[in-house]
C-alpha cells in the first residue's frame, strides 16, 4: 500500500491524526486536495497565512478561532475571552476533521491555543475536543516567523517555536507519515544532493558542484529565467526596473473587490502593471480542461489588451487570459447540517504577478525550468537554500549569483531528531487493524 493510502484510510476509518510531510515535490498538496474532496466526514481547512487560505479554499488559522496575534502562553486569559457567534459555535460542534495546511509556519503556541479553543467550545477535555487532525507541510523547508522577543518569552514553555512541541501533543499520538516519491526531479543524483541539503549535510563534494554552476544565464538562455531572493524588496526592485526597461507602453488592469475580500489576502497586485514583453508567472492553474499553465508557470507578454493579455509560454505557445475570480470564504453550517462554504466576498484579477524575479518564501510549492538564486548576505533561515535549490527540475537549470557557503544549507537539529518518528508502518497498520475489528 502507498503511504498516501495508508494517510487517507487513517483519517477515513479511524479517529488518528496526521501529520503529513515529505520533500519538495512529493505531492502534499495534491493529497490534502483530494482528501479533503473525497473525506465524508466534516471537514474544515484553514492555514497560517491569508494567500495559503486562499490557495486551498480555507480560512487564517487566526480568523477562523479569533485568536489574538503574538505569543499566546498557557493560561493566557484572552483565549477564555474569546466570544463565538452561536453559528460558529454549531460549526466547531459539529467538526470531525481540521485540516492545516503549512503546519511548519505554525508555532507550537498556536496549537496549544487552538486545542484550548475546541476543549471549551465542545466541552471536551480531550486534545482538541476530539476534533481529529490532519497536518501538513515540511518543517526543513520554512520554518515559523518569531522575532527574538518571540523567541525568549516562548522559550519558558516551548523547547522550540516548532508546532510538534505543542503541550497537546503529549496527549496524542500524531501518526507521522513522509511522503517519499519524488516527482518534480527525475535524475536520482539530483535527488540525492537534494536530500543532503535538506538535511544541512552537504559534503564537500556537493558545495563544489554547486559552485561550479554558471552565475546567470547566457543571453539566449535569459528568457523564461526568474531570479529568487532572500527579501521581498530586492524582488519588488528587480521586477520595477526589468519593467521600467521595456520601450513598450504600460497598460494597468485593475482588480476588482466584491464584499469582503482582505487586502492582505490578494494573491496579486490590485493594480497590475504590464507591458509587452514583460515577463510574467501564473498564480493559479488553468481552470480549463486542457490544463495550459500551472501556478508558477512563466511566460512573456506578447500582447496586452483591454482587460486581457496574450502571454506566450516556454514551448512556443500563446494563450489569451482573462481575470479568474478568488474567493474569500467562511464555513459555515446548513441547514441540512452539512458544513459548507460562506463565500464572504470575491476578488477578480489576470492570474498573473511580474515575475523576472520571487521571493523564495513565496516560491515555495512551485516548479522552474531555471531559476538564478541570489541569497544576498547569505541564507538567513533554515531550509531557505533548500526551498531555492529544490523549485528546479534539474541542476542545469540552476544559476547561483554568487558561491554557496556550507552554512547556507541550515537545518534544524531539533526537526531532524522529530523527523526519525516516521514511517512507523507497524504502528500505522496496527491502527488500521484495529478500526477493522
Amino acid at each position: 500500500m502507498e503511504l498516501q493510502e495508508y494517510a487517507f484510510k487513517l483519517l477515513a476509518e479511524t479517529r488518528s491524526s496526521v501529520f503529513l510531510t515529505g520533500k519538495a515535490g512529493t505531492g502534499k498538496s495534491t493529497f490534502l486536495r483530494e482528501a479533503v474532496q473525497q473525506l465524508t466526514k466534516k471537514t474544515v481547512v484553514v492555514a497560517p497565512t491569508g494567500i495559503a487560505a486562499i490557495q486551498v479554499r480555507g480560512e487564517t488559522l487566526h480568523a477562523f478561532f479569533k485568536l489574538p496575534f503574538g505569543p499566546i502562553l498557557p493560561g493566557d486569559q484572552r483565549l477564555k475571552q474569546i466570544r463565538y457567534p452561536s453559528d460558529k459555535k454549531k460549526l466547531m460542534m459539529d467538526m470531525e476533521v481540521l485540516v492545516i495546511d503549512e503546519v511548519s509556519m505554525v508555532r507550537a503556541d498556536l496549537l496549544d491555543a487552538v486545542d484550548e479553543c475546541l476543549r471549551r467550545v465542545r466541552k471536551e477535555h480531550v486534545p482538541f475536543g476530539g476534533v481529529q487532525l490532519l497536518l501538513v507541510g515540511d518543517l526543513l523547508q520554512l520554518e515559523p516567523v518569531t522575532t527574538s522577543a518571540d523567541r525568549e518569552l516562548l522559550s519558558n514553555w516551548y523547547r522550540s517555536p516548532f508546532f510538534f512541541e505543542a503541550r497537546v501533543l503529549r496527549e496524542i499520538e500524531l501518526v507521522n507519515i513522509e511522503l517519499e516519491k519524488v516527482y518534480r526531479q527525475q535524475d536520482a543524483d539530483f535527488i540525492a544532493l537534494l536530500d543532503r541539503i535538506r538535511k544541512g549535510t552537504p559534503t564537500y563534494e556537493d558545495m563544489v558542484q554547486l559552485n561550479h554552476l554558471p552565475k546567470v544565464p547566457s543571453p539566449s538562455e535569459e528568457a523564461y529565467c526568474i531570479v529568487l531572493t532572500g527579501t521581498r524588496a530586492s524582488a519588488e526592485s528587480t521586477n520595477r526596473s526589468r519593467l521600467q526597461e521595456l520601450a513598450a507602453e504600460l497598460v494597468v488592469y485593475e482588480g476588482t473587490i466584491t464584499d469582503n475580500f482582505p487586502q492582505n489576502h490578494l494573491p496579486t497586485e490590485r493594480r497590475l502593471e504590464l507591458k509587452k514583453g514583460a515577463q510574467v508567472i501564473f498564480i493559479r492553474n488553468d481552470i480549463g480542461a486542457f490544463r495550459r499553465w500551472v501556478n508558477g508557470t512563466l511566460g512573456v507578454i506578447s500582447e496586452t489588451g483591454e482587460n486581457q493579455v496574450v502571454v506566450r509560454l516556454r514551448d512556443g505557445t500563446e494563450h489569451k487570459v482573462e481575470p479568474v475570480r478568488w474567493e474569500h470564504i467562511r464555513y459555515a453550517v446548513d441547514k441540512e447540517g452539512k458544513i459548507s462554504e460562506e463565500v464572504l466576498g470575491a476578488f477578480d484579477q489576470l492570474p498573473l504577478a511580474l515575475a523576472w524575479a520571487v521571493t523564495i518564501h513565496k516560491s515555495q510549492g512551485l516548479t522552474f525550468d531555471q531559476a538564478c538564486i541570489d541569497l544576498g548576505n547569505g541564507a538567513f533561515a533554515a531550509g531557505q537554500l533548500y526551498v531555492a535549490l529544490s523549485r528546479c527540475r534539474t541542476l542545469e537549470g540552476i544559476y547561483l549569483k554568487r558561491r554557496l557557503r556550507r552554512q547556507d544549507a541550515m537545518a534544524r537539529e531539533e526537526v531532524l531528531r522529530f523527523y526519525e518518528q516516521m514511517n512507523n508502518l507497524e504502528e500505522i497498520r496496527q491502527l488500521l487493524s484495529g478500526q477493522e475489528e
